[in-house]
């Protein structure tokens, strides 16, 4: 399949009022700082009229705090999905993982070899053996995870820190994950949940990331939509792997940069240039400067 060139759709072809971005892969390149050239793309979008918004699997607290105090991000969908909060106002909604269910599944993970970690109340926490787990491998891909765990580092406990955490009553699950020693293993293990009452999907194929049932980006973006009371037709989603791949069906225009993963390049209405050249970004740019 031929996918278009960036130049050939421009945000001034359709009424589009909201503008939907991932993070890591798409205006972040390896868990770094979101550069300049993101911040003015985000910053334009919104001066045009639009709402912004981040849609990102990671932790509320762990989205960059330029971008939490950014007044012209409108609102953010966090844990893929599974958190969705106005900028500075408590969160719109919730859909947690029943903490029982949540540590049935932390334990499920621990049985097939992965190294765990868990989202809850906007906060974020790793298994420590994940460090050990990812420091073993040596794909390419590898660097890449290792300094996301830098990253998260901070949040780091021992497993049974975190079944201390999750038998507290007030603490809400928002997503578990799993990183695994191979992609074979992580396979095996998602596809022995496709028929549970969880949602998992992978984003770099030696992962899994678990939300409660019908929980993804897809369905909190039609939600925050119908909130700013907009049509599908009216969203621009920008995203790069697994985890974005649900807010296709709830967009009019779906741009990917070109490290995305090979399923998302195969649905993307515009493909840019990679997230390492600020692809969306002066993409977005470029178009709203012209719409």
């Amino acid at each position: 399949m031929t996918q278009p060139a960036a130049s050939t759709i421009t945000i001034a072809d359709g009424d589009y009022r909201l503008l939907a971005c991932d993070l890591d892969g798409t205006l972040i390149v390896n868990h770094g700082n979101v550069s300049a050239c993101a911040m003015l793309a985000l910053h334009r979008a919104h001066r045009a009229g639009m709402r912004v918004v981040v849609s990102t699997g990671r932790a509320l607290e762990m989205v960059p705090k330029q971008l939490r105090r950014f007044r012209s991000v409108d609102a953010f969908i966090t844990s893929n999905g599974a958190r969705v909060n106005l900028r500075g106002k408590k969160p719109l909604g919730v859909q947690p993982i029943p903490n029982a269910v949540a540590l049935e599944t932390i334990d499920w993970l621990k049985s097939q070899g992965a190294a765990v970690n868990m989202f809850y109340n906007g906060k974020a926490l790793l298994d420590r053996s994940a460090l050990g787990v990812m420091a073993g491998h040596h794909k390419p891909t590898s660097i890449r995870r290792i300094v996301m765990l830098l990253v998260f580092f901070r949040h780091t406990r021992s497993i049974n820190g975190i079944h201390r955490i999750l038998r507290k009553k007030k603490v809400v699950v928002e997503k578990i994950g799993g990183f695994f020693r191979s992609e074979e293993s992580a396979a095996r293990a998602l596809a022995l949940l496709e028929n549970s009452s969880l949602t998992a999907v992978t984003t770099g194929g030696m992962d899994l990331e678990i939300t409660a049932a019908g929980v993804d980006k897809g369905d909190a973006l039609r939600s925050l939509s119908l909130y700013f009371g907009l049509d599908r037709s009216q969203v621009v989603v920008c995203g790069d792997s697994g985890n974005d791949l649900s807010m296709r069906g709830h967009c009019g225009l779906f741009v990917a940069p070109r490290n995305a993963s090979k399923d998302v390049l195969a649905v993307a209405d515009v493909i840019t240039d990679g997230a390492e050249k600020d692809g969306v970004a002066a993409w977005l740019l470029t178009n709203l400067n012209g719409a």
